[in-house]
């Protein structure tokens, strides 16, 4: 528990300098490696990555994510036009990543292992899903419906990215999952003629109602990808030794 509340003592300094400093991600990623990184050398651990997890991940996590929007396009209607923008490209791989990274290494990094140690994985994989559910309300104009809709999504999501953690005994798999997903959303697929996507569709209002509203049936298809990237992560990654490795 002191390691845990020493943890949150460092972080907390940081993540308000970020927000005086203008909130960018790239702060905000920065106040989270600090914080884990000096909790770490006190704790006299370091953490275990695996460089084809991260590949296997991302790799998945685009696929049913770039899956999920030529669904959402057939469902609707809307036909996806393509344009090369290299440099948004490439762009949008490294501002995923930054976000990415602020957000796995904040819910599934030293906060996970600290609440592992104290209550196992029920605990770890609980608070950590509820808290990035509620992370991802902030700032959003939604309410009843919308909003449950805006917590539960990211919640499962939590809970499958704990699960790849526990799973795969590093926070790589994770990342990758978490990465390839939001940039296939960001730069491969978009809706409308104002953004940077290689493949854009022009929808109509009653369209892209159609793709938001807060039923269960406009949010299946990400239901349906994570439940296979759940399976995915349980057939192709045995349990190993969990926790950060002594250095």
């Amino acid at each position: 528990m002191l390691r845990l509340l020493r943890f949150l003592a460092l972080l907390v300094p940081g993540v308000v300098l970020a927000l005086m400093a203008g909130g960018h991600s790239l702060f905000f990623l920065l106040a989270v490696l600090a914080a884990t990184g000096v909790s770490m050398w006190l704790d006299g651990t370091r953490p275990s990555f695996r460089w084809a997890q991260l590949g296997i991940g991302f790799g998945a996590g685009a696929l049913l994510f770039s899956l999920i929007a030529v669904v959402q396009a057939w469902a609707v209607g809307a036909a996806f036009q393509f344009r090369l923008i290299p440099a948004a490209l490439a762009g949008g791989l490294v501002m995923m990543l930054l976000s990415v990274l602020f957000e796995e290494l904040l819910f599934r990094g030293y906060l996970f292992d600290r609440l592992h140690t104290l209550g196992g994985a029920p605990l770890a994989l609980g608070v950590t899903s509820l808290l990035f559910g509620a992370y991802h309300l902030i700032g959003r104009p939604y309410w009843a419906m919308g909003a449950v809709f805006v917590f539960v999504l990211p919640a499962l999501g939590g809970l499958l990215f704990g699960y790849a953690r526990l799973s795969s005994g590093s926070l790589a798999l994770p990342i990758g999952l978490h990465w390839g997903g939001n940039w296939a959303t960001a730069s491969l697929f978009g809706w409308g003629t104002g953004g940077s996507a290689l493949w854009t569709a022009e929808i109509t209002p009653a369209q892209a109602h159609a793709l938001t509203a807060p039923d269960l049936l406009p949010h299946l298809p990400y239901l349906t990808a994570l439940a296979v990237m759940a399976v995915l992560v349980r057939f192709r990654f045995s349990a190993q030794r969990y926790a950060w490795e002594k250095s």
